[in-house]
């Protein structure tokens, strides 16, 4: 008997659902209630940072506080804690960095100055 694959979370985004169907398609050992609660947990946390970003990237990474003094946007150091959070569930499940799915985005070379 073939088992159904289990569906994704509803309160995971769209980028995220297609990505826990593509990763378990690949890894059929993640199985059972605490290996998909890992996998729910770190793709709402990759949720959670890149909403993050969006933050980041519309007010940037530096923000005045009421005193009109530069600081840290806060969205900063939640983008951070949530890929830590992410980066550790894909450890904990064993997944492979280099897995289709989870491939960085490519780096751009920066040209020296002469």
């Amino acid at each position: 008997m073939k088992r159904k694959k289990p569906q994704a979370p509803k309160s995971l985004s769209t980028a995220s659902k297609q990505l826990w169907a593509a990763i378990l398609k690949d890894n059929p050992s993640i199985s059972g209630a605490a290996r998909l609660k890992v996998l729910q947990v770190g793709l709402e946390s990759l949720d959670r940072a890149n909403s993050a970003k969006a933050i980041v990237d519309k007010t940037g990474e530096i923000v005045l506080d009421r005193f009109k003094q530069e600081r840290v946007n806060p969205a900063c150091a939640v983008e951070r804690d949530a890929r830590a959070q992410f980066l550790q569930a894909v450890k904990q499940l064993a997944l492979k960095p280099n897995d289709e799915h989870l491939k960085p985005a490519p780096v751009r070379k920066r040209e020296r100055r002469a």
